[in-house]
């Protein structure tokens, strides 16, 4: 198949079917039938979450050869039949819709408060949310699981808790720990998976990878920081300290459980950058009214044409919807819908799926730990 003109990998969304294959040749094998060649297909179910909805048998050729080795279709098709059809009949359809418990703070709130709306408008009729969010630390996992006190301070925590007791939460999400304020880097996220699993055993999880605060002095804190840029500081920050690190202890603590992240600050870095670069098509300030700014305060709390990106990277990275294709009005005439989309292309770009975790190496290494200070040294409390 020419995949230049048509490329089976982009078909696969959150939606995409139960999908069962059977090869004839094994895996590696020179014959142009191989199975190597539907690994992006296998790939793009894994990165959207639905690697159950895929089944892959490799090497019939193995199962059936006669006395002198060669193959025979003797049979073939009618040996694998009555397990595609228990397949079929044992897996529910494609979803419409997920329940999610979306909990964090107010760098997290405005793509929780949207992703519902922007879910139920590309067709997803079934979705349901609950959000919980408080400002700053107070928002951040470990946070929700402690304050669990008489009266108002336990609101949140027992809300968290009935709706994980109820059932049926097929999407956690969660938000970064500044790691001078923890013990462990799990502390909160394990407490809470440990609890939500009790009820909901397939539950999936990912952590939003937040925007940068105080955006008026990115540059002399990436530099404070040892990067040329606030884009690598952030990248070696989140994608390093809490893509690689974070869910590479989660995932070992939690072998059965889906993680994955959410590059949500990126489409701060990247309006922000067309803001410098004059190529916004929009007129807005840096800093001023939600509707017509980037930021709305000094901290960097996201004006409309940031949240909305933000939103539509959520609605790509939960829902798989193509936003090159999506009919929604973002109100901007800068094309949104474009950016979130290469948002979510260079993330799967750099090897990022829910199974996989990027690498630093020794000099990222070494980099990503003062990063990592003075970034969780700059990340106060966000009200």
């Amino acid at each position: 198949m020419n995949t230049t003109v048509w490329a089976p990998a982009a078909e696969v969304t959150a939606d995409a079917p139960l999908t069962y294959l059977v090869y004839g040749p094994e895996w590696g094998s020179s014959d142009g039938h191989a199975p190597d060649n539907v690994a992006p297909v296998e790939a793009k179910y894994s990165q959207m979450g639905i690697e159950d909805r895929y089944t892959l048998y490799q090497d019939m050729w193995g199962d059936f050869q006669d006395s002198n080795g060669q193959w025979s279709n003797e049979y073939s098709t009618s040996h694998y039949l009555p397990e595609m059809i228990a397949l079929l009949e044992s897996t529910e359809g494609p979803t419409n819709g997920y329940n999610m418990l979306l909990m964090g703070n107010s760098f997290f709130k405005p793509y929780a408060n949207r992703i519902g709306d922007l879910a139920i408008d590309a067709g997803y009729a079934g979705h349901t949310d609950t959000v919980v969010t408080r400002g700053g630390d107070n928002g951040w996992p470990i946070s929700f699981w402690n304050d669990d006190g008489a009266g108002d301070i336990g609101d949140e925590h027992r809300l968290i808790k009935a709706t994980l007791d109820a059932g049926g939460v097929d999407i956690l999400g969660m938000v970064p720990t500044n790691p001078e304020g923890i013990v462990n880097p799990t502390d909160g996220y394990s407490e809470w998976i440990h609890y939500a699993l009790q009820n909901n055993p397939n539950i999936k999880v990912f952590i939003s990878l937040s925007p940068p605060d105080f955006p008026s002095i990115w540059q002399q804190t990436a530099e404070t920081a040892g990067f040329n840029n606030m884009q690598a500081a952030w990248e070696a920050y989140m994608y390093g300290g809490v893509h690689q690190t974070l869910l590479e202890l989660l995932r070992d603590e939690f072998p059965s459980t889906t993680f994955f992240t959410i590059p949500t600050g990126q489409a701060a870095l990247t309006l922000r950058q067309m803001f410098d670069d004059d190529v916004l098509l929009d007129d807005v300030a840096f800093q001023g009214l939600a509707a017509n700014s980037l930021f709305t305060d000094t901290k960097g709390h996201q004006g409309d044409i940031v949240a909305t990106t933000g939103s539509l990277v959520w609605l790509n990275a939960l829902y798989g919807v193509d936003l090159s294709a999506y009919s929604y009005d973002t109100g901007f005439n800068t094309d949104l819908k474009g950016i979130a989309q290469t948002v979510m292309d260079e993330h799967f770009g750099k090897g990022l799926s829910v199974h996989s975790v990027p690498t630093v190496g020794w000099v990222g290494s070494l980099a990503l730990g003062l990063s990592m200070l003075v970034l969780g040294l700059m990340r106060v409390a966000r009200r």
